[in-house]
């Protein structure tokens, strides 16, 4: 692997990272500030729940995830996802862990060919929804089409 593919790597990984701790309700440290980095390319299919009232969903659904930032990501989809609407998604890092963040849509436009973009900041999983993506410490890989994982706590987390 070339150094130019492996420091790319490296960006796309950090970019991810710092989602993570913002995802375990962590902020990154002050060198992480969002403006000071760039996107990067992040063209993967990402499993989501949609949680709250504005698009609650009971299955795990797919959508495009098109570029990464330090701060958030930007998502492509079929259909419109409303400023407001906040869901839970998993981003891979090049090893294949695991990520779980929550996002919120900030914006979404249309861009064509029965597509919208949205741009989505990273947030905090919700406490109470965090039993439901994490088994004994371990992030639950969701699959498209597949129900959403109940809020069954793991007992024999305790």
């Amino acid at each position: 692997m070339s150094d130019f593919v492996r420091n790319k790597m490296k960006a796309l990984d950090d970019c991810i990272d710092a989602a993570a701790k913002i995802g375990s309700g962590r902020a990154p440290a002050a060198a992480d500030n969002r403006r000071a980095h760039d996107r990067r390319p992040y063209h993967v299919d990402v499993p989501v729940v949609w949680l709250g009232p504005l698009r609650q969903s009971d299955r795990v659904q797919s959508v495009r995830a098109s570029d990464v930032s330090v701060g958030g990501v930007r998502l492509l989809c079929r259909h419109m996802l409303y400023p407001g609407s906040t869901g839970v998604i998993q981003l891979a890092r090049a090893d294949g862990t695991l990520v779980l963040v929550a996002v919120e849509v900030l914006h979404t436009s249309y861009v064509g060919d029965m597509m919208y973009a949205s741009g989505c900041r990273f947030i905090p999983v919700p406490e109470d929804q965090v039993v439901r993506f994490v088994r004994r410490g371990v992030v639950v890989p969701l699959t498209p089409g597949q129900p959403a994982p109940s809020c069954i706590p793991d007992l024999d987390a305790a």
